[in-house]
């Protein structure tokens, strides 16, 4: 855990488990765990100091199907990939949720070759955790309430934009753009059935917890992003990841890009927005209009 002090509703959770003990991120005791566990679970990066022993068995789940370019694909991305690739080569397995994952491994990450492991293409852990019984919704619903959040009985619309700037170390604190967002589309739509909910990306979470305009609508960081996305009616996101993850629910995904060429010009997608599966939208108001659609009798929407 990096932040142990925003975490303590997963150190809750195992707090009575004999098997579970937690450390912090980078300390001593979590450098000896690294260095003596049999087995090495992650889906990211262990860091660059990190060397697989004898004996060890490391299972990199990763996470997300992308659509912006990644590894050698993207602008930088010898130099941005190198420890993402010394993490996949050291993994005696590397689990993928689809053959466009799996592609991405052997192309973007350029593991053909050099890759000696398995590649288990079967569907990401943190998916099946969408999947939540009526009882599991209930109780869900209530820790979002009890963070803060007024959803009350209304279906949740969840703004879940990726993180923007040069580097996943420094992203742009775009804070103000995104709490303008949620304000002007939950003004432009029916606020008796729908709430609105920003779900930031964990890298600049940080940033917004303590802003008054975002409080109310901030899903917090320690609330897992698939068992939100359980939850969520309708997907508003732009360039994530976090799409290809929900698609598995069969409810409608609606793209809000009015940066695409800047964004585009810099990274790379790997497909054209017409080609997306779902709406693409310029405008908040093209948002409401497409959530309008979406809700209406013939639209394809699932209740929560």
């Amino acid at each position: 855990i990096s932040e142990p002090h925003l975490n303590r509703s997963v150190q809750s959770e195992f707090a009575r488990d004999p098997r579970v003990t937690v450390v912090r991120y980078g300390s001593a005791a979590y450098l000896r765990a690294l260095a003596t566990s049999q087995y090495l679970i992650n889906n990211a990066t262990f860091p660059p100091d990190f060397a697989k022993r004898p004996g060890q068995q490391y299972i990199n789940t990763w996470h997300g199907t992308p659509l912006k370019k990644m590894g050698y694909d993207m602008p930088g991305g010898a130099k941005e990939s190198a420890n993402v690739i010394r993490n996949f080569v050291a993994a005696d397995f590397l689990i993928s949720a689809n053959p466009l994952m799996t592609d991405m491994y052997w192309r973007a990450y350029r593991l053909k070759g050099i890759y000696r492991g398995t590649i288990i293409e079967e569907g990401y852990p943190r998916i099946d955790r969408q999947v939540l019984t009526s009882t599991a919704i209930t109780a869900e619903r209530k820790k979002l309430i009890e963070a803060g959040l007024p959803i009350g009985d209304r279906k949740i619309i969840l703004y879940a934009p990726t993180w923007k700037g040069a580097t996943f170390a420094r992203p742009t604190d775009d804070l103000d753009a995104l709490a303008d967002n949620v304000a002007e589309l939950a003004g432009l739509i029916n606020s008796d059935e729908y709430v609105v909910l920003l779900k930031t990306h964990q890298s600049i979470y940080s940033l917004g917890r303590d802003r008054p305009d975002v409080r109310d609508t901030l899903v917090p960081n320690n609330i897992p992003t698939n068992v939100v996305l359980g939850l969520t009616t309708i997907l508003v996101t732009d360039y994530s990841s976090i799409a290809g993850d929900f698609l598995a629910t069969g409810r409608p995904i609606l793209y809000f890009i009015p940066d695409f060429a800047e964004y585009d010009g810099t990274r790379g997608m790997y497909a054209d927005p017409d080609d997306w599966p779902g709406p693409i939208c310029t405008s908040v108001q093209d948002l409401a209009n497409a959530i309008s659609s979406v809700s209406s009798p013939s639209g394809t929407v699932v209740g929560r």
